[in-house]
Order: structure tokens, then C-alpha cells, then sequence
């Protein structure tokens, strides 16, 4: 029975690109538009787990995203996009199987513009 649980375990493992005993390797990733023409802003936050933070902004920023995580597990995607007068944002930090422990460790601080 415990052979069987360790192929079961090593075929799983095969299955990551991530060696699980990786060391982490924080980033630093930003990015923040300028109030434009738009007369509505979408935001669509996708962040499994970790600590995230939201507030105003400045006045004259739509937008402000600071994030910290790990880049060996996972990967952010940020889209921003405007069409005609109504701006969009998107954000997601998926990760590789088995790496939601690394996700854990995220930070997210998004500051939105208050009008």
C-alpha cells in the first residue's frame, strides 16, 4: 500500500514544472494608469489567496496595483483596456498545481480612484 502511495505521489510530482522544495523568489510588480476620459471604470479581481489591500487612490489616478509574489509558482496577468468612454482592468495571479502555498504569501494593494 505504500509503494503504491509513493508512485501515486512521484507521478503527481511529475506532473509540476515546479519543484516543490524551490526556494521562493519574491518579485515586485507594478503598474497604474492616469485618469483619462472614461466616465466608468471595471475592475475584475481574481486573487485566490494572500493578503490584499483596497483604498482610494489619488484623484488624479485611476488606478494604482503593487504586488508582491512568488515568480517560480505564480504569474500574474494584468489587461487594461479602454473602450470608448469605460476603462477595464483585469487582474488574475494563477499559479502552477500544488503551489497554493506559495500564493499565500501574495500581497495585493490596489488603490481605486475615489470618484
Amino acid at each position: 500500500m505504500a509503494r503504491g502511495a509513493l508512485l501515486i505521489g512521484i507521478a503527481l510530482l511529475a506532473g509540476c514544472s515546479i519543484a516543490p522544495w524551490q526556494e521562493a523568489e519574491y518579485v515586485h510588480y507594478s503598474q497604474s494608469e492616469d485618469v483619462g476620459e472614461e466616465t466608468s471604470f471595471e475592475a475584475s479581481i481574481k486573487f485566490a489567496t494572500g493578503e490584499i489591500t483596497i483604498g482610494p487612490s489619488d484623484p488624479s489616478r485611476l488606478y494604482s496595483l503593487d504586488l508582491n509574489y512568488d515568480a517560480n509558482r505564480v504569474k500574474p496577468t494584468v489587461d487594461f483596456t479602454r473602450r470608448n468612454s469605460k476603462a477595464i482592468l483585469q487582474f488574475s495571479l494563477s499559479g502552477e498545481a500544488g503551489s497554493m502555498g506559495s500564493l499565500r504569501g501574495s500581497q495585493l494593494t490596489l488603490l481605486l480612484n475615489p470618484n
